[in-house]
């Protein structure tokens, strides 16, 4: 699977769909990842690509690199997201679930 930054949008039925999960339904977002809902990832990464994809340039320095981790971000995503409870806002537990 493989995903890239994109400045159009996505399916924008999958966007009001989970437009509910995106106002901080942390629970919802939870239960998602734990069912591995493919709807679900791909609004995150809508809603998170070029701000994840701003500060992995920033700390890496290279364009080719920050791309690499951008991928590997999502598939850890996919791994780990079952541990991601919904006690904290999905932002603040996003790059642990990197590994960063």
């Amino acid at each position: 699977m493989r995903w890239h930054v994109s400045r159009h949008g996505g399916d924008p039925e999958a966007g009001l769909r989970f437009s509910s999960l995106m106002t901080d339904d942390t629970k919802s977002i939870a239960r998602g990842l734990k069912q591995r809902n493919p709807q679900l990832l791909d609004v995150l990464i809508e809603q998170y690509q070029f701000r994840l994809f701003r500060y992995l340039l920033h700390l890496t320095g290279s364009r080719e690199r920050a791309e690499d981790f951008f991928q590997e971000t999502w598939v850890r995503v996919l791994e780990r997201g079952h541990q991601y409870d919904g006690k904290w806002k999905f932002e603040a537990c996003f790059l642990r679930l990197r590994g960063i």
